[in-house]
C-alpha cells in the first residue's frame, strides 16, 4: 500500500485530484475510493440519469474533474445518495422536502463540497463545463425519463395503478424494459415520482409565465383555473389514484399524496394571503382549507363537465368565480358600496350584429369593468359611462369609452370576461371578445 501511495504522490498535476480524498473525520487515512457514473450506479442502487438529475437539482455534489472529460464520485456521493434513497424510501419524502433536510441538516465536510442549490454554485459550474457529448447524453435520459412520466401518468389515469403494467408503458413508448429499469426500480417507484410530476404539471407549464404575470386576484385565479382544466382530463384518473393512497395501507405512499396536494395548493394559498394582505378581500375562515377547496371546486367541474358537456369552460369558471366572491368570502367593502349602485341596463350589440336590450348588466358579476390603462389597473364605474366599443388589436382587446362627463378613452379588457344580463325573454351571458359595442341608458 505504501507503494502504491508513493506512486501516486508523484503523478503529475493533472492527476492530483484523485490522489488523496479523506472519508469524512478520517482524513489522513487511507486513499479513498473513486469510481466513475456507472460504478456508483451500481453501488448504490441508483440510475446514472437519477444521479445527474440530483446533481443539477443541487441533492449531490458535482463529480471530481479529471483532465477534460473524465469525472469520478467518492465515498460522499455514495453516502449521500444512500440518505437521499432512505429518506425517499423509508420516510415517502418528495425531493423539495430532502433539499429542506439538507438545508437544515449540513452534512457537509471539509472532504465534501456545501450541496448548492438548483442553478447556482459548484453543479452550475460543473454543467457548464460538461463537454457536448456528456450534455447531449444527459439531455437524452432526461427526456427518457420524462417520457416514462408522462405516459404513465396516463395510463394510471385510464386504467388505475394496479391495472397498468411496466410492460404497458413501455408498449406505449416503444421502448424495452430494460431502458424503464435504468430509470426506476419498480412500478411503485415510478408512481412516486409521478406524484412529484404531477405536482408540476396540473398547471401546464406554457401558462406559468401568464399566470405569474397578472396581478389582479380574481383575474388570476380565473387563468389559473383555466389552465388546471383544460388539462385535467388528462390527470383525472392519478388524482384519485393520490386521493386513494392518502387513506391506503402504505404510510410511505400516504404521506407522499398529502404533501402532493399541499403542493398543488401552496400557489392559491399564497396569491390568497397576498389578496389578503392587500385589502382585496377578507376572510374568517382557515386560508390552507379555502386554498384545497378552491382546488377541490375546480376539479369538480372538471368532473360535471364530463357529466353534462352542455356547459362550456367559461361557463364553468364564471360559476366558480362567482362562488369564490359570493360564496366563499364576505364582500369587501369597496364591493359592499357597489353592490347599492342603481342597476345599469343598456344596448348590446355582438359581432353578427345581433342587438338586444339588457338590464342588471354586470362583469364578472360586477357591475366594475376591469382593465388596464398603460401599466395601471383601472375600475370603470359602468353607471357613468355612455358608450363602450370594442375592437382586437394585435391580439388584445381595447375598449374605447365615454362618459357621462363627454371624456373618451381606450383601456385594455380580457376578452374573456362574461357579460351578464337580463333580458325579456330570459338571462344572457356572451364574452367581450364576441361584443361588438355597448350602449348604456336607462335603468
Amino acid at each position: 500500500m505504501r507503494k502504491l501511495i508513493g506512486t501516486l504522490d508523484k503523478l503529475p498535476p493533472l492527476f492530483s485530484s484523485i490522489k488523496r480524498l479523506s472519508l469524512p473525520g478520517e482524513r489522513d487515512k487511507a486513499l479513498q475510493r473513486h469510481m466513475k457514473i456507472s460504478e456508483l450506479s451500481k453501488e448504490a442502487g441508483v440510475a446514472p440519469s437519477a444521479i445527474r438529475y440530483y446533481v443539477a437539482l443541487g441533492l449531490l455534489p458535482p463529480p471530481n474533474k479529471v483532465g477534460l472529460n473524465l469525472q469520478l464520485y467518492d465515498e460522499a456521493h455514495l453516502a449521500r445518495l444512500r440518505q437521499i434513497r432512505r429518506l425517499k424510501e423509508k420516510k415517502g419524502l418528495s425531493l423539495a422536502e430532502i433539499a429542506k433536510v439538507f438545508d437544515k441538516d449540513k452534512l457537509a465536510t471539509s472532504s465534501e463540497p456545501s450541496t448548492p442549490r438548483r442553478g447556482e454554485g459548484p453543479d452550475r459550474k460543473a454543467a457548464d463545463s460538461a463537454g457536448p457529448d456528456e450534455k447531449s447524453g444527459e439531455a437524452q435520459e432526461n427526456r427518457e425519463r420524462i417520457l416514462i412520466l408522462d405516459m404513465a401518468i396516463k395510463l394510471f389515469s385510464e386504467k388505475g395503478f394496479e391495472n397498468t403494467r411496466i410492460s404497458d408503458i413501455t408498449d406505449r413508448l416503444r421502448m424495452g424494459k430494460s431502458t424503464f429499469y435504468l430509470y426506476f426500480k419498480n412500478k411503485r417507484e415510478l408512481f412516486m415520482e409521478c406524484i412529484d410530476r404531477l405536482t408540476v404539471t396540473v398547471v401546464p407549464k406554457e401558462s406559468w409565465d401568464e399566470i405569474r404575470s397578472e396581478h389582479d386576484y380574481v383575474r388570476k385565479q380565473k387563468k389559473r383555473a383555466t389552465a388546471f382544466l383544460r388539462a385535467f382530463p388528462g390527470y383525472r384518473g392519478i388524482l384519485n389514484e393520490i386521493r386513494g393512497a392518502i387513506g391506503g395501507s402504505d404510510p410511505v405512499m400516504a404521506r407522499k399524496a398529502i404533501e402532493a396536494f399541499r403542493v398543488m395548493t401552496r400557489p392559491l394559498l399564497k396569491d390568497l394571503r397576498r389578496a389578503i394582505a392587500d385589502g382585496v378581500i377578507q376572510i374568517k375562515h382557515d386560508e390552507a382549507l379555502i386554498a384545497y377547496l378552491q382546488l377541490v371546486l375546480a376539479e369538480a367541474f372538471g368532473y360535471w363537465q364530463m357529466i353534462d358537456p352542455r356547459y362550456s369552460l367559461e361557463e364553468g369558471l364564471e360559476v366558480l368565480l362567482d362562488i369564490m366572491q359570493q360564496g366563499l368570502f364576505p364582500t369587501p367593502p369597496a364591493q359592499e358600496s357597489t353592490s347599492r349602485r342603481k342597476a345599469v341596463s343598456a344596448d348590446i350589440e355582438d359581432s353578427t350584429g345581433t342587438k338586444t336590450r339588457l338590464g342588471e348588466i354586470t362583469f364578472n358579476g360586477s357591475e366594475l369593468l376591469m382593465g388596464r390603462l398603460g401599466d395601471s389597473e383601472v375600475e370603470v364605474d359602468t353607471s357613468k359611462l355612455v358608450s363602450a366599443g370594442f375592437r382586437e388589436v394585435e391580439g388584445h382587446l381595447r375598449a374605447e369609452i365615454a362618459t357621462t362627463q363627454g371624456e373618451v378613452l381606450e383601456i385594455e379588457v380580457d376578452g374573456e370576461v362574461l357579460l351578464s344580463g337580463l333580458a325579456p325573454f330570459g338571462s344572457i351571458r356572451i364574452p367581450l371578445k364576441r361584443v361588438r359595442s355597448i350602449s348604456f341608458g336607462g335603468g
